[in-house]
């Protein structure tokens, strides 16, 4: 197989396995919000979605962004062969998140009183904001796991430990909301983290990079600093977004009552998750290997390109049927109750389109290093969304959060092809233009028809996600070697599809 083909040969090996491992993990997050639906309702999905924002954003504010300086520094570290450089740049990120994971949750649980009086209900006790003090700590910890084996690219440990945490986080979470309900929102929340941090230590252990050559003192400290350094913009980045979404659900909250912030949260989490199958999948080995040939501008063009194909391909059956099925959708995970966020959702999914295709093209910036210029544009993004969803809300209510979505990624994607272009030279090629331009058009339509009749919209959108899965099935199968099952049983698919008329002909 040529260069070309085994580029995309890696490309869809790693998102297959961490595809797969998203699709449990989303399984299951979807397994674990629906019995909080059915236990708790609007109300508590809403204040669920709000501790989870919250410890979020306080952990991403005490991580400093290692988890990404920390894949970068790794994957360095094991792109110079050096057992002695991978030894201190591990131990430099493990005791620089020990020491973060510390310090963070400290400050949290003192800090727990005045954010209790911010950002809860008058009378509801402060120490069920401390509690997230716990889940602070351990999402750094986590983070740092993550960071260490996704610069070592042990892709199937990722998937592995993604895949067991989430499955013991359900059953002992919702084991906590039907014991306690309401009082084990709690428990839902930190179990994650929790899971995450003991199922990453088992894993980490069965490295035989555990075996590594001591480190100097000096080594580690400047290893740590480098990692902070270099991480901090990351973190000012993330914390922007996280605490820009925190803004906006407290709005909600005050302007429109804690059902409204419900109603939000159910369609963010159906738009984040089904992101999070075609992202996380993405980044876990496209970021380590665009990291390391990004000086070859034409190499990591290449690669960006070939990323984004792909990327495109596995979105756009995804992005059509959950256009057109989006109230059924919500019904199924929800309730009833949660009929307002399908409109929401829809506006969301069409945003995700321009959002999709943006993803490729941010890591640029961030494997180059440049990372004042993706603090930037990530920060201006997020103020620009909250600032519209604040001052369209008095005309629009709950429905500007989703048209506003819209608006941030359809405005925000020419700002980041342009930085792309100017960092690297970056252009897309014609194959993946036309497939963005048919993506784009086709959610476009099916959107339009949903929103006049509900069923036309459904038959025309599955139908188009139907016609799409079996397009992306051929062009995949054009990518892999046809020596390969995987290859080999592509082929037969895209042969059934030539034979049912569905791509119209070889």
């Amino acid at each position: 197989m040529n260069r070309q083909g085994n580029s995309y040969h890696q490309i869809l090996r790693s998102s297959s396995i961490v595809g797969g491992a998203t699709v449990v993990n989303i399984l299951c997050g979807l397994i674990r919000i629906k019995v909080a639906a059915i236990v708790l309702g609007p109300l508590g999905i809403g204040y669920i979605g709000l501790l989870q924002n919250l410890l979020g954003t306080a952990a991403t504010v005490a991580s400093l962004g290692l988890r990404t300086s920390g894949t970068q520094m790794i994957a360095e570290a094991l792109a110079l062969g050096s057992p002695a450089a991978l030894a201190a740049s591990r131990r430099s990120l493990f005791w620089g998140s020990l020491m973060l994971a510390c310090i963070g949750g400290l400050s949290f649980w003192l800090a727990r009183d005045i954010l209790a009086a911010n950002l809860l209900r008058p009378g509801e006790p402060a120490i069920q904001i401390g509690w997230l003090s716990i889940g602070v700590a351990l999402t750094v910890m986590a983070g740092s796991q993550s960071a260490f084996m996704n610069g070592m690219r042990k892709v199937g440990h990722l998937a592995w430990v993604s895949v067991i945490s989430s499955a013991l986080a359900t059953a002992v979470g919702i084991a906590a909301l039907l014991f306690f309900s309401e009082y084990g929102v709690i428990a839902l929340v930190l179990i994650i983290p929790i899971c995450n941090v003991l199922v990453g230590y088992l894993f980490i252990r069965r490295l035989k990079t555990l075996v590594m050559p001591l480190s100097s003192f000096i080594d580690i400290v400047t290893n740590m600093r480098g990692l902070i350094a270099r991480g901090t913009i990351y973190m000012l980045s993330g914390l922007v977004v996280t605490a820009g979404e925190l803004v906006l659900r407290s709005f909600i909250t005050r302007e429109l009552g804690a059902a409204a912030l419900g109603q939000f949260q159910a369609s963010w989490t159906i738009s984040v998750t089904y992101m999070g199958l075609i992202v996380v999948a993405m980044s876990t080995d496209y970021f380590p290997r665009l990291s390391g040939i990004i000086r070859d501008h034409e190499a990591s063009n290449k690669l960006v390109n070939q990323q984004t194909e792909v990327t495109l391909l596995f979105a756009a059956p995804l992005v059509l049927f959950l256009i057109a099925g989006g109230s059924s959708i919500i019904d199924l995970m929800y309730s009833k109750e949660f009929g307002p966020a399908t409109e929401i959702l829809r506006w969301q999914i069409l945003g995700d389109v321009f959002k999709i295709a943006s993803w490729p093209l941010g890591y640029i910036l961030l494997a180059s290093g440049n990372a004042k210029a993706f603090f930037m544009y990530e920060s201006s993004t997020t103020i620009f969304y909250v600032l519209v969803c604040w001052f369209g809300m008095p005309y629009f209510g709950l429905y500007i959060t989703g048209i506003g979505y819209l608006i941030m990624y359809a405005t925000a994607l020419p700002v980041l092809y342009l930085l792309a272009n100017r960092r690297s030279g970056f252009v897309w090629t014609r194959g993946v233009s036309y497939e963005f331009v048919g993506m784009a058009c086709a959610a476009t339509i099916v959107f339009m028809v949903t929103s006049y009749h509900h069923f036309g919209g459904l038959i025309l959108g599955l139908s188009l996600s139907l016609v799409a899965t079996f397009r992306s099935l051929r062009r995949i199968g054009q990518m892999i070697d046809p020596e390969t099952k995987a290859g080999q049983l592509l082929t037969r698919v895209r042969d059934v599809a030539v034979r049912t008329r569905l791509l119209g002909g070889r």
